[in-house]
């Protein structure tokens, strides 16, 4: 039963057994509130001015039905920061008004009761739909189902300090002065003055330094004659106070939670001021743990249920071994043995670079064995783990060293060999000082590669190529390239193509094709001849003709094709020559009479054909001599007198011919120049005939 005073202030007692609560109250105007298990509260105005005694009987509603739970955890063992409690739990109540999560470190049992103290506190009030800490819940059809959850965190314990010594307590108080933090632990402070005066130790949050002893029953700032607790009182010690809980695991009355409710002081080790230190600590300590669950109805009703865990807050401690400095391929072996964690480790995680290119490879176990492949530093990191996924971490360093490395033995350093022939690369003859554990052959301008350690391949096309050989031996350890340079000389004749043969017409433009050629590696020359014309040649993959008219009407062309290193081939076509056109009638025009000195001109216009007439020629004897003009009209001027016969040609574009014959007359006076041979002529007849006319007087005259 609770009374509560005008000034707000209360008293509580409880039945003495017999059914009667028995309570000193002073005169005046009273609220008086009834609470029962299994009955609705009864709350009542009562004036007690001018009575000694007062008798209040009050009715209450029973309501005996306790609500039912259920909590399971999901673990019960190893609680971290890594691994989190979980707890599920499920009540059955139609009135419910408040739920009570309380997690307490259990220092020791008794029972079914249990001292602890305070580690987490998670509340539901349903009425006002109030939720304070990692709690959350539905309530449905008179069913409520939640779920708690705590990593084993603790924002107000840690560990007071002195060096090296330290006892793990509880700082239930806070305060803020000008924006510093602090946290307060209570306790006794006793000095040469002092014995064991009640109050609170407090500490600087960031740097956990003591700040001042604040007394409960005594003031040391207004009270000057009154002893003081310093920051320099070199006698001064603190005892701190360890606030127990005594809790039974099942509740089933509110009496049971009375009693529960009460907290004990268990006094510690007594510390020096001086190097005082509080270490807050965000992990709650490792050891048994015990989470209650605590549910009560608006009739007062309630029910518990404890379920116990163990937290490991604790690191294990890692031992990878020491530095070691091997040889490349040698078996590393690593052993964790040396670890050790409060519970027990349950893995063993290492982490090996490899290489130069920080390539990491992770293996299991407290011992495991490794072949290092690449020379040089490579760290190792062993990775421990608990049960609490608490985790610890060591380091070493292992040096590789090598050993000699092969040598590559591919074969001669140059080679010239036929195309399209096999070619055997042996590299048998390399060494190494362990063993050689594979061979690594390439053509690095085909992209071919081989593993085995006798290579054959063919050349398809001729070329310089270079064929290297790396051997690796058994500890990873690579070679030098051995390279030879390969000469493969080119065996294969081109083929000529002159292609088809071609009919063609007199006078017409052909052009001959060997792009039809071919060659395994190219064609740098193409050279085209005729039989049928003399002296004629060209140089080209193609290569035009003109069939002038020659009376030849069927001309093979040779073409032959060299390609780079002199292989060659022929081929020949055939052009067959045809002509069109009918023979074209020459015009010389008609006899012409002229005098010495005029100028004559000749015309074959008249001329005619079915093609094109491509030649005049005009050919005559003048003056002893052959004279030859030229066109369609040509021009002359006799100066000597006579009868001159003028031949015409005419030539087509197929090279047909048509003639014809004019005569020219030329009358008239001669130069002088001119008659010279005829007046020496007559002269000479003039001689003559005096010569004759003497010789026959001679011979006339009569003898004597």
């Amino acid at each position: 039963m609770a009374v509560y005073f005008d000034d707000l202030s209360s008293n509580m007692t409880v039945t003495d057994e017999t059914g009667y609560y028995v309570m000193d109250v002073p005169r005046g105007e009273l609220i008086v509130e009834s609470v029962a298990s299994g009955y609705y509260f009864v709350m009542v105005s009562l004036d007690t001015t001018g009575t000694a005694e007062y008798r209040l009987d009050m009715s209450m509603d029973p309501e005996p039905t306790i609500p039912e739970l259920q909590m399971s955890l999901d673990s019960n063992s190893n609680i971290s920061l890594n691994n989190q409690l979980e707890a599920d739990f499920t009540i059955e109540d139609y009135n419910l008004i408040m739920l009570e999560v309380i997690v307490g470190e259990v220092l020791d049992r008794n029972g079914e009761w249990v001292n602890m103290t305070m580690a987490d506190v998670a509340v539901i009030s349903i009425a006002s739909d109030f939720v304070m800490g990692t709690i959350n819940y539905t309530y449905l059809d008179d069913v409520l189902t939640g779920n708690y959850s705590w990593s084993a965190t603790s924002e107000i314990a840690g560990y007071l300090r002195n060096g090296t010594d330290s006892d793990y307590v509880t700082a239930n108080w806070h305060r803020s002065i000008n924006s510093i933090e602090s946290h307060g632990i209570i306790g006794y402070y006793s000095n040469d003055s002092l014995v064991m005066e009640e109050g609170i130790a407090w500490f600087n949050d960031d740097t956990g330094e003591y700040e001042e002893f604040q007394f409960m029953n005594m003031s040391t700032n207004e009270e000057p004659d009154l002893p003081a607790a310093t920051l320099d009182d070199s006698a001064g010690m603190i005892t701190p106070v360890l606030m127990v809980s005594q809790m039974k695991t099942n509740l089933t009355s509110y009496y049971e939670l009375y009693q529960s409710s009460l907290s004990s002081k268990v006094l510690l080790d007594s510390r020096s001021v001086e190097g005082l230190s509080f270490d807050r600590s965000d992990a709650a300590r490792s050891g048994e743990y015990i989470i209650y669950l605590l549910v009560i109805d608006e009739a007062m009703n309630l029910n518990c249920t404890g379920r116990l865990f163990t937290v490991d807050t604790d690191p294990p401690v890692a031992d990878a071994g020491s530095d070691r400095s091997v040889t490349i391929g040698e078996e590393v072996v690593f052993d964790a043995s040396g670890s050790a964690d409060n519970v027990g480790i349950v893995n063993y995680t290492w982490s090996i670079v490899i290489d130069q290119y920080d390539t990491t490879v992770e293996l299991y176990g407290s011992e495991i064995s490794y072949e290092f492949e690449s020379l040089g530093y490579h760290p190792v990191i062993l990775t421990v783990t608990d049960g609490g996924l608490n985790t610890a971490s060591d380091s070493i360093a292992i040096t590789v060293a090598s050993d000699a490395p092969p040598t590559a033995e591919a074969g001669p350093s140059t080679m010239t060999v036929p195309e399209d022939e096999p070619v055997t690369f042996d590299g048998m003859a390399s060494t190494d000082d362990v063993g050689i554990a594979s061979y690594s052959w390439e053509i690095s301008e085909l992209m071919e590669y081989s593993m085995d350690p006798v290579f054959i391949f063919t050349f398809d096309n001729p070329g310089t190529y270079h064929v290297s050989l790396m051997v690796v031996d058994s500890i990873g350890q690579t070679s030098e390239l051995d390279t030879i340079v390969v000469t493969v000389t080119d065996e294969t004749n081109p083929i000529a193509d002159a292609g088809g043969d071609m009919n063609a017409v007199v006078g017409d433009t052909v052009t001959l094709d060997g792009s039809a050629s071919t060659d395994n590696v190219g064609i740098v020359t193409y050279r085209w001849t005729c039989t049928e014309m003399d002296d004629w040649e060209s140089f080209g993959e193609t290569v035009e003709v003109v069939m002038e008219p020659s009376g030849i009407f069927n001309y093979n062309f040779t073409l032959e094709v060299f390609d780079v290193s002199g292989n060659s081939d022929s081929d020949i076509v055939m052009v067959s020559t045809t002509i069109t056109n009918s023979y074209p009638v020459a015009d010389a025009g008609d006899d012409l009479e002229v005098n010495v000195g005029d100028e004559v001109v000749f015309d074959a216009s008249g001329s005619s054909t079915d093609g094109v007439i491509v030649n005049y020629t005009w050919t005559f004897e003048y003056d002893d001599e052959t004279t030859m003009l030229f066109g369609e009209s040509a021009e002359f001027t006799f100066e000597i007198d006579g009868s001159y016969d003028v031949n015409l040609t005419i030539t087509d574009n197929q090279g047909l011919k048509g003639y014809d014959e004019m005569t020219v007359t030329v009358k008239g006076e001669s130069t002088f120049a001119a008659y010279v041979p005829y007046a020496v002529a007559a002269l000479a007849a003039l001689v003559l005939v005096v010569v004759a006319a003497v010789l026959l007087i001679k011979r006339r005259r009569p003898s004597v």
